[in-house]
């Protein structure tokens, strides 16, 4: 199966809470948690927000690291 987004790995790599991330988008928590879980995927002003948060690129939430490709 094909991943569509690696939240779930970068808030555990960063070390970084869901709801953290849900007060700084204005989403609720439930929001953040099926972003991670996969069920269902932000919107590209919410994807582009996300990885500003995090501090990341937006290729690397959706593309993740090699890393995580492999185990």
């Amino acid at each position: 199966m094909e991943r569509n987004l690696f939240l779930k790995e970068i808030l555990a790599e960063k070390g970084i809470k869901q709801r953290f991330i849900a007060g700084k988008l204005g989403v609720s928590v439930s929001t953040v948690s099926l972003w991670a879980q996969e069920k269902t995927l932000p919107t590209l002003q919410n994807l582009k927000k996300l990885a500003q948060v995090l501090d990341v690129d937006v290729d690397l939430l959706i593309k993740g690291k090699k890393e995580w490709y492999e185990s």
